[in-house]
């Protein structure tokens, strides 16, 4: 004779297991979604830049604020449609152009790690080589650059972008507190591996990095369309490739 209380027993042991399925592959791609970010920068906050080193736009830094390191998306796919903005700023051609690069930059306080920072695809990042002294001189640069940004943005700066809650700037001037001067002096922003930039047509590798260790924690890729995507580490992917074994399992089990 079958337990009429068994049924429901079953099915409410396999909604448990399904969900936790479902956590397990949702965890790959919602750890570290994208947040709703200001439009003005805070400490902490972490810069995608670009700049030419001659022609058009070479008087300019354009500047995305991704926010703290917690509202970086891990999500694999595009986060940001920049093409009409870069092209007004440095030209059509800037994305074959070598003179036109980009890099990423943040730091949490002046003198502690780790710092956030990217390097040019399959290029290693070393450890922070700077002491304690150094990094409050590269602090101090960044939250300069975050102030001018902020100026820039108060004073209609903006390029007019829809790319959602994202603060998006052009700054002006290639002078003190701006992300060129602190890119093209080779001293504030290089805290390893002599640079962060890369051409446009050249992915970046994304680290946080410390004084004993370099962690990758994705890349970077831009299309000739002015299209920024993430590519999460392989780890992401495992992640998500668990659940979605669990989610056949617990199916099959259910249509067993």
């Amino acid at each position: 004779m079958v337990n009429p209380n068994s049924e429901p027993k079953k099915t409410n042991t396999m909604k448990k297991t399904l969900l936790a399925a479902l956590a397990i592959a949702g965890l790959a791609v919602t750890t570290g979604a994208q947040a709703q970010t200001p439009t003005s920068y805070t400490a902490g906050n972490i810069f995608m830049g670009f700049r030419a080193s001659g022609g058009t736009g070479s008087g300019n830094s354009y500047l995305i604020n991704l926010g703290n390191f917690a509202d970086l998306t891990t999500t694999p796919g595009q986060i940001l449609s920049l093409g009409t903005s870069l092209s007004t700023v440095f030209g059509s051609d800037w994305y074959t152009r070598s003179q036109v690069t980009w890099g990423i930059f943040g730091m949490t306080s002046s003198i502690r790690v780790p710092v956030y920072s990217s390097t040019y695809d399959d290029r290693a990042a070393a450890p922070v080589l700077k002491t304690s002294g150094q990094l409050a001189t590269t602090y101090s640069s960044y939250t300069g650059m975050g102030s001018t940004y902020n100026s820039a943005i108060a004073n209609g700066a903006s390029d007019g972008s829809t790319t959602g809650v994202l603060g998006v700037g052009v700054v002006t001037g290639t002078g003190a507190n701006t992300w060129a001067l602190n890119i093209a002096k080779a001293a504030d922003f290089d805290v390893y591996n002599n640079t962060l930039e890369a051409g446009v047509a050249t992915d970046l590798d994304f680290y946080s990095t410390t004084g004993a260790s370099s962690t990758k924690l994705s890349q970077y890729t831009i299309s000739s369309s002015g299209n920024v995507s993430v590519v999460p580490e392989p780890s992401t992917y495992f992640l998500f490739g668990v659940g979605a074994l669990l989610l056949m399992v617990v199916y099959r089990r259910a249509n067993a």
